[in-house]
């Protein structure tokens, strides 16, 4: 069993209206988990509307630890 990890993100409203919105992220990114997944593979969102200008973002400092720790 292992851990999938799904990161979207925007860094403004603004992307929502142009057709980049996170749920649009989403869809096409789970689309490809499920493709990729194996039967009990766990399949993890993490979302977040932030500026590109800093690596200090809360989701992607998770995903960074949670890799840091081998979680997936």
């Amino acid at each position: 069993m292992a851990k999938i990890v799904v990161y979207c993100r925007v860094s403004t409203d603004k992307q929502e209206v142009e057709g980049t919105s996170l749920d649009s992220q989403q869809t096409a990114c789970l689309a490809k988990a499920h493709e990729l997944a194996e039967p009990g593979d766990e399949i993890v969102i993490l979302r977040e509307t932030f500026s590109g200008l800093t690596l200090e973002r809360p989701e992607l400092t998770k995903l960074r630890d949670w890799s840091r720790q081998g979680l997936f």
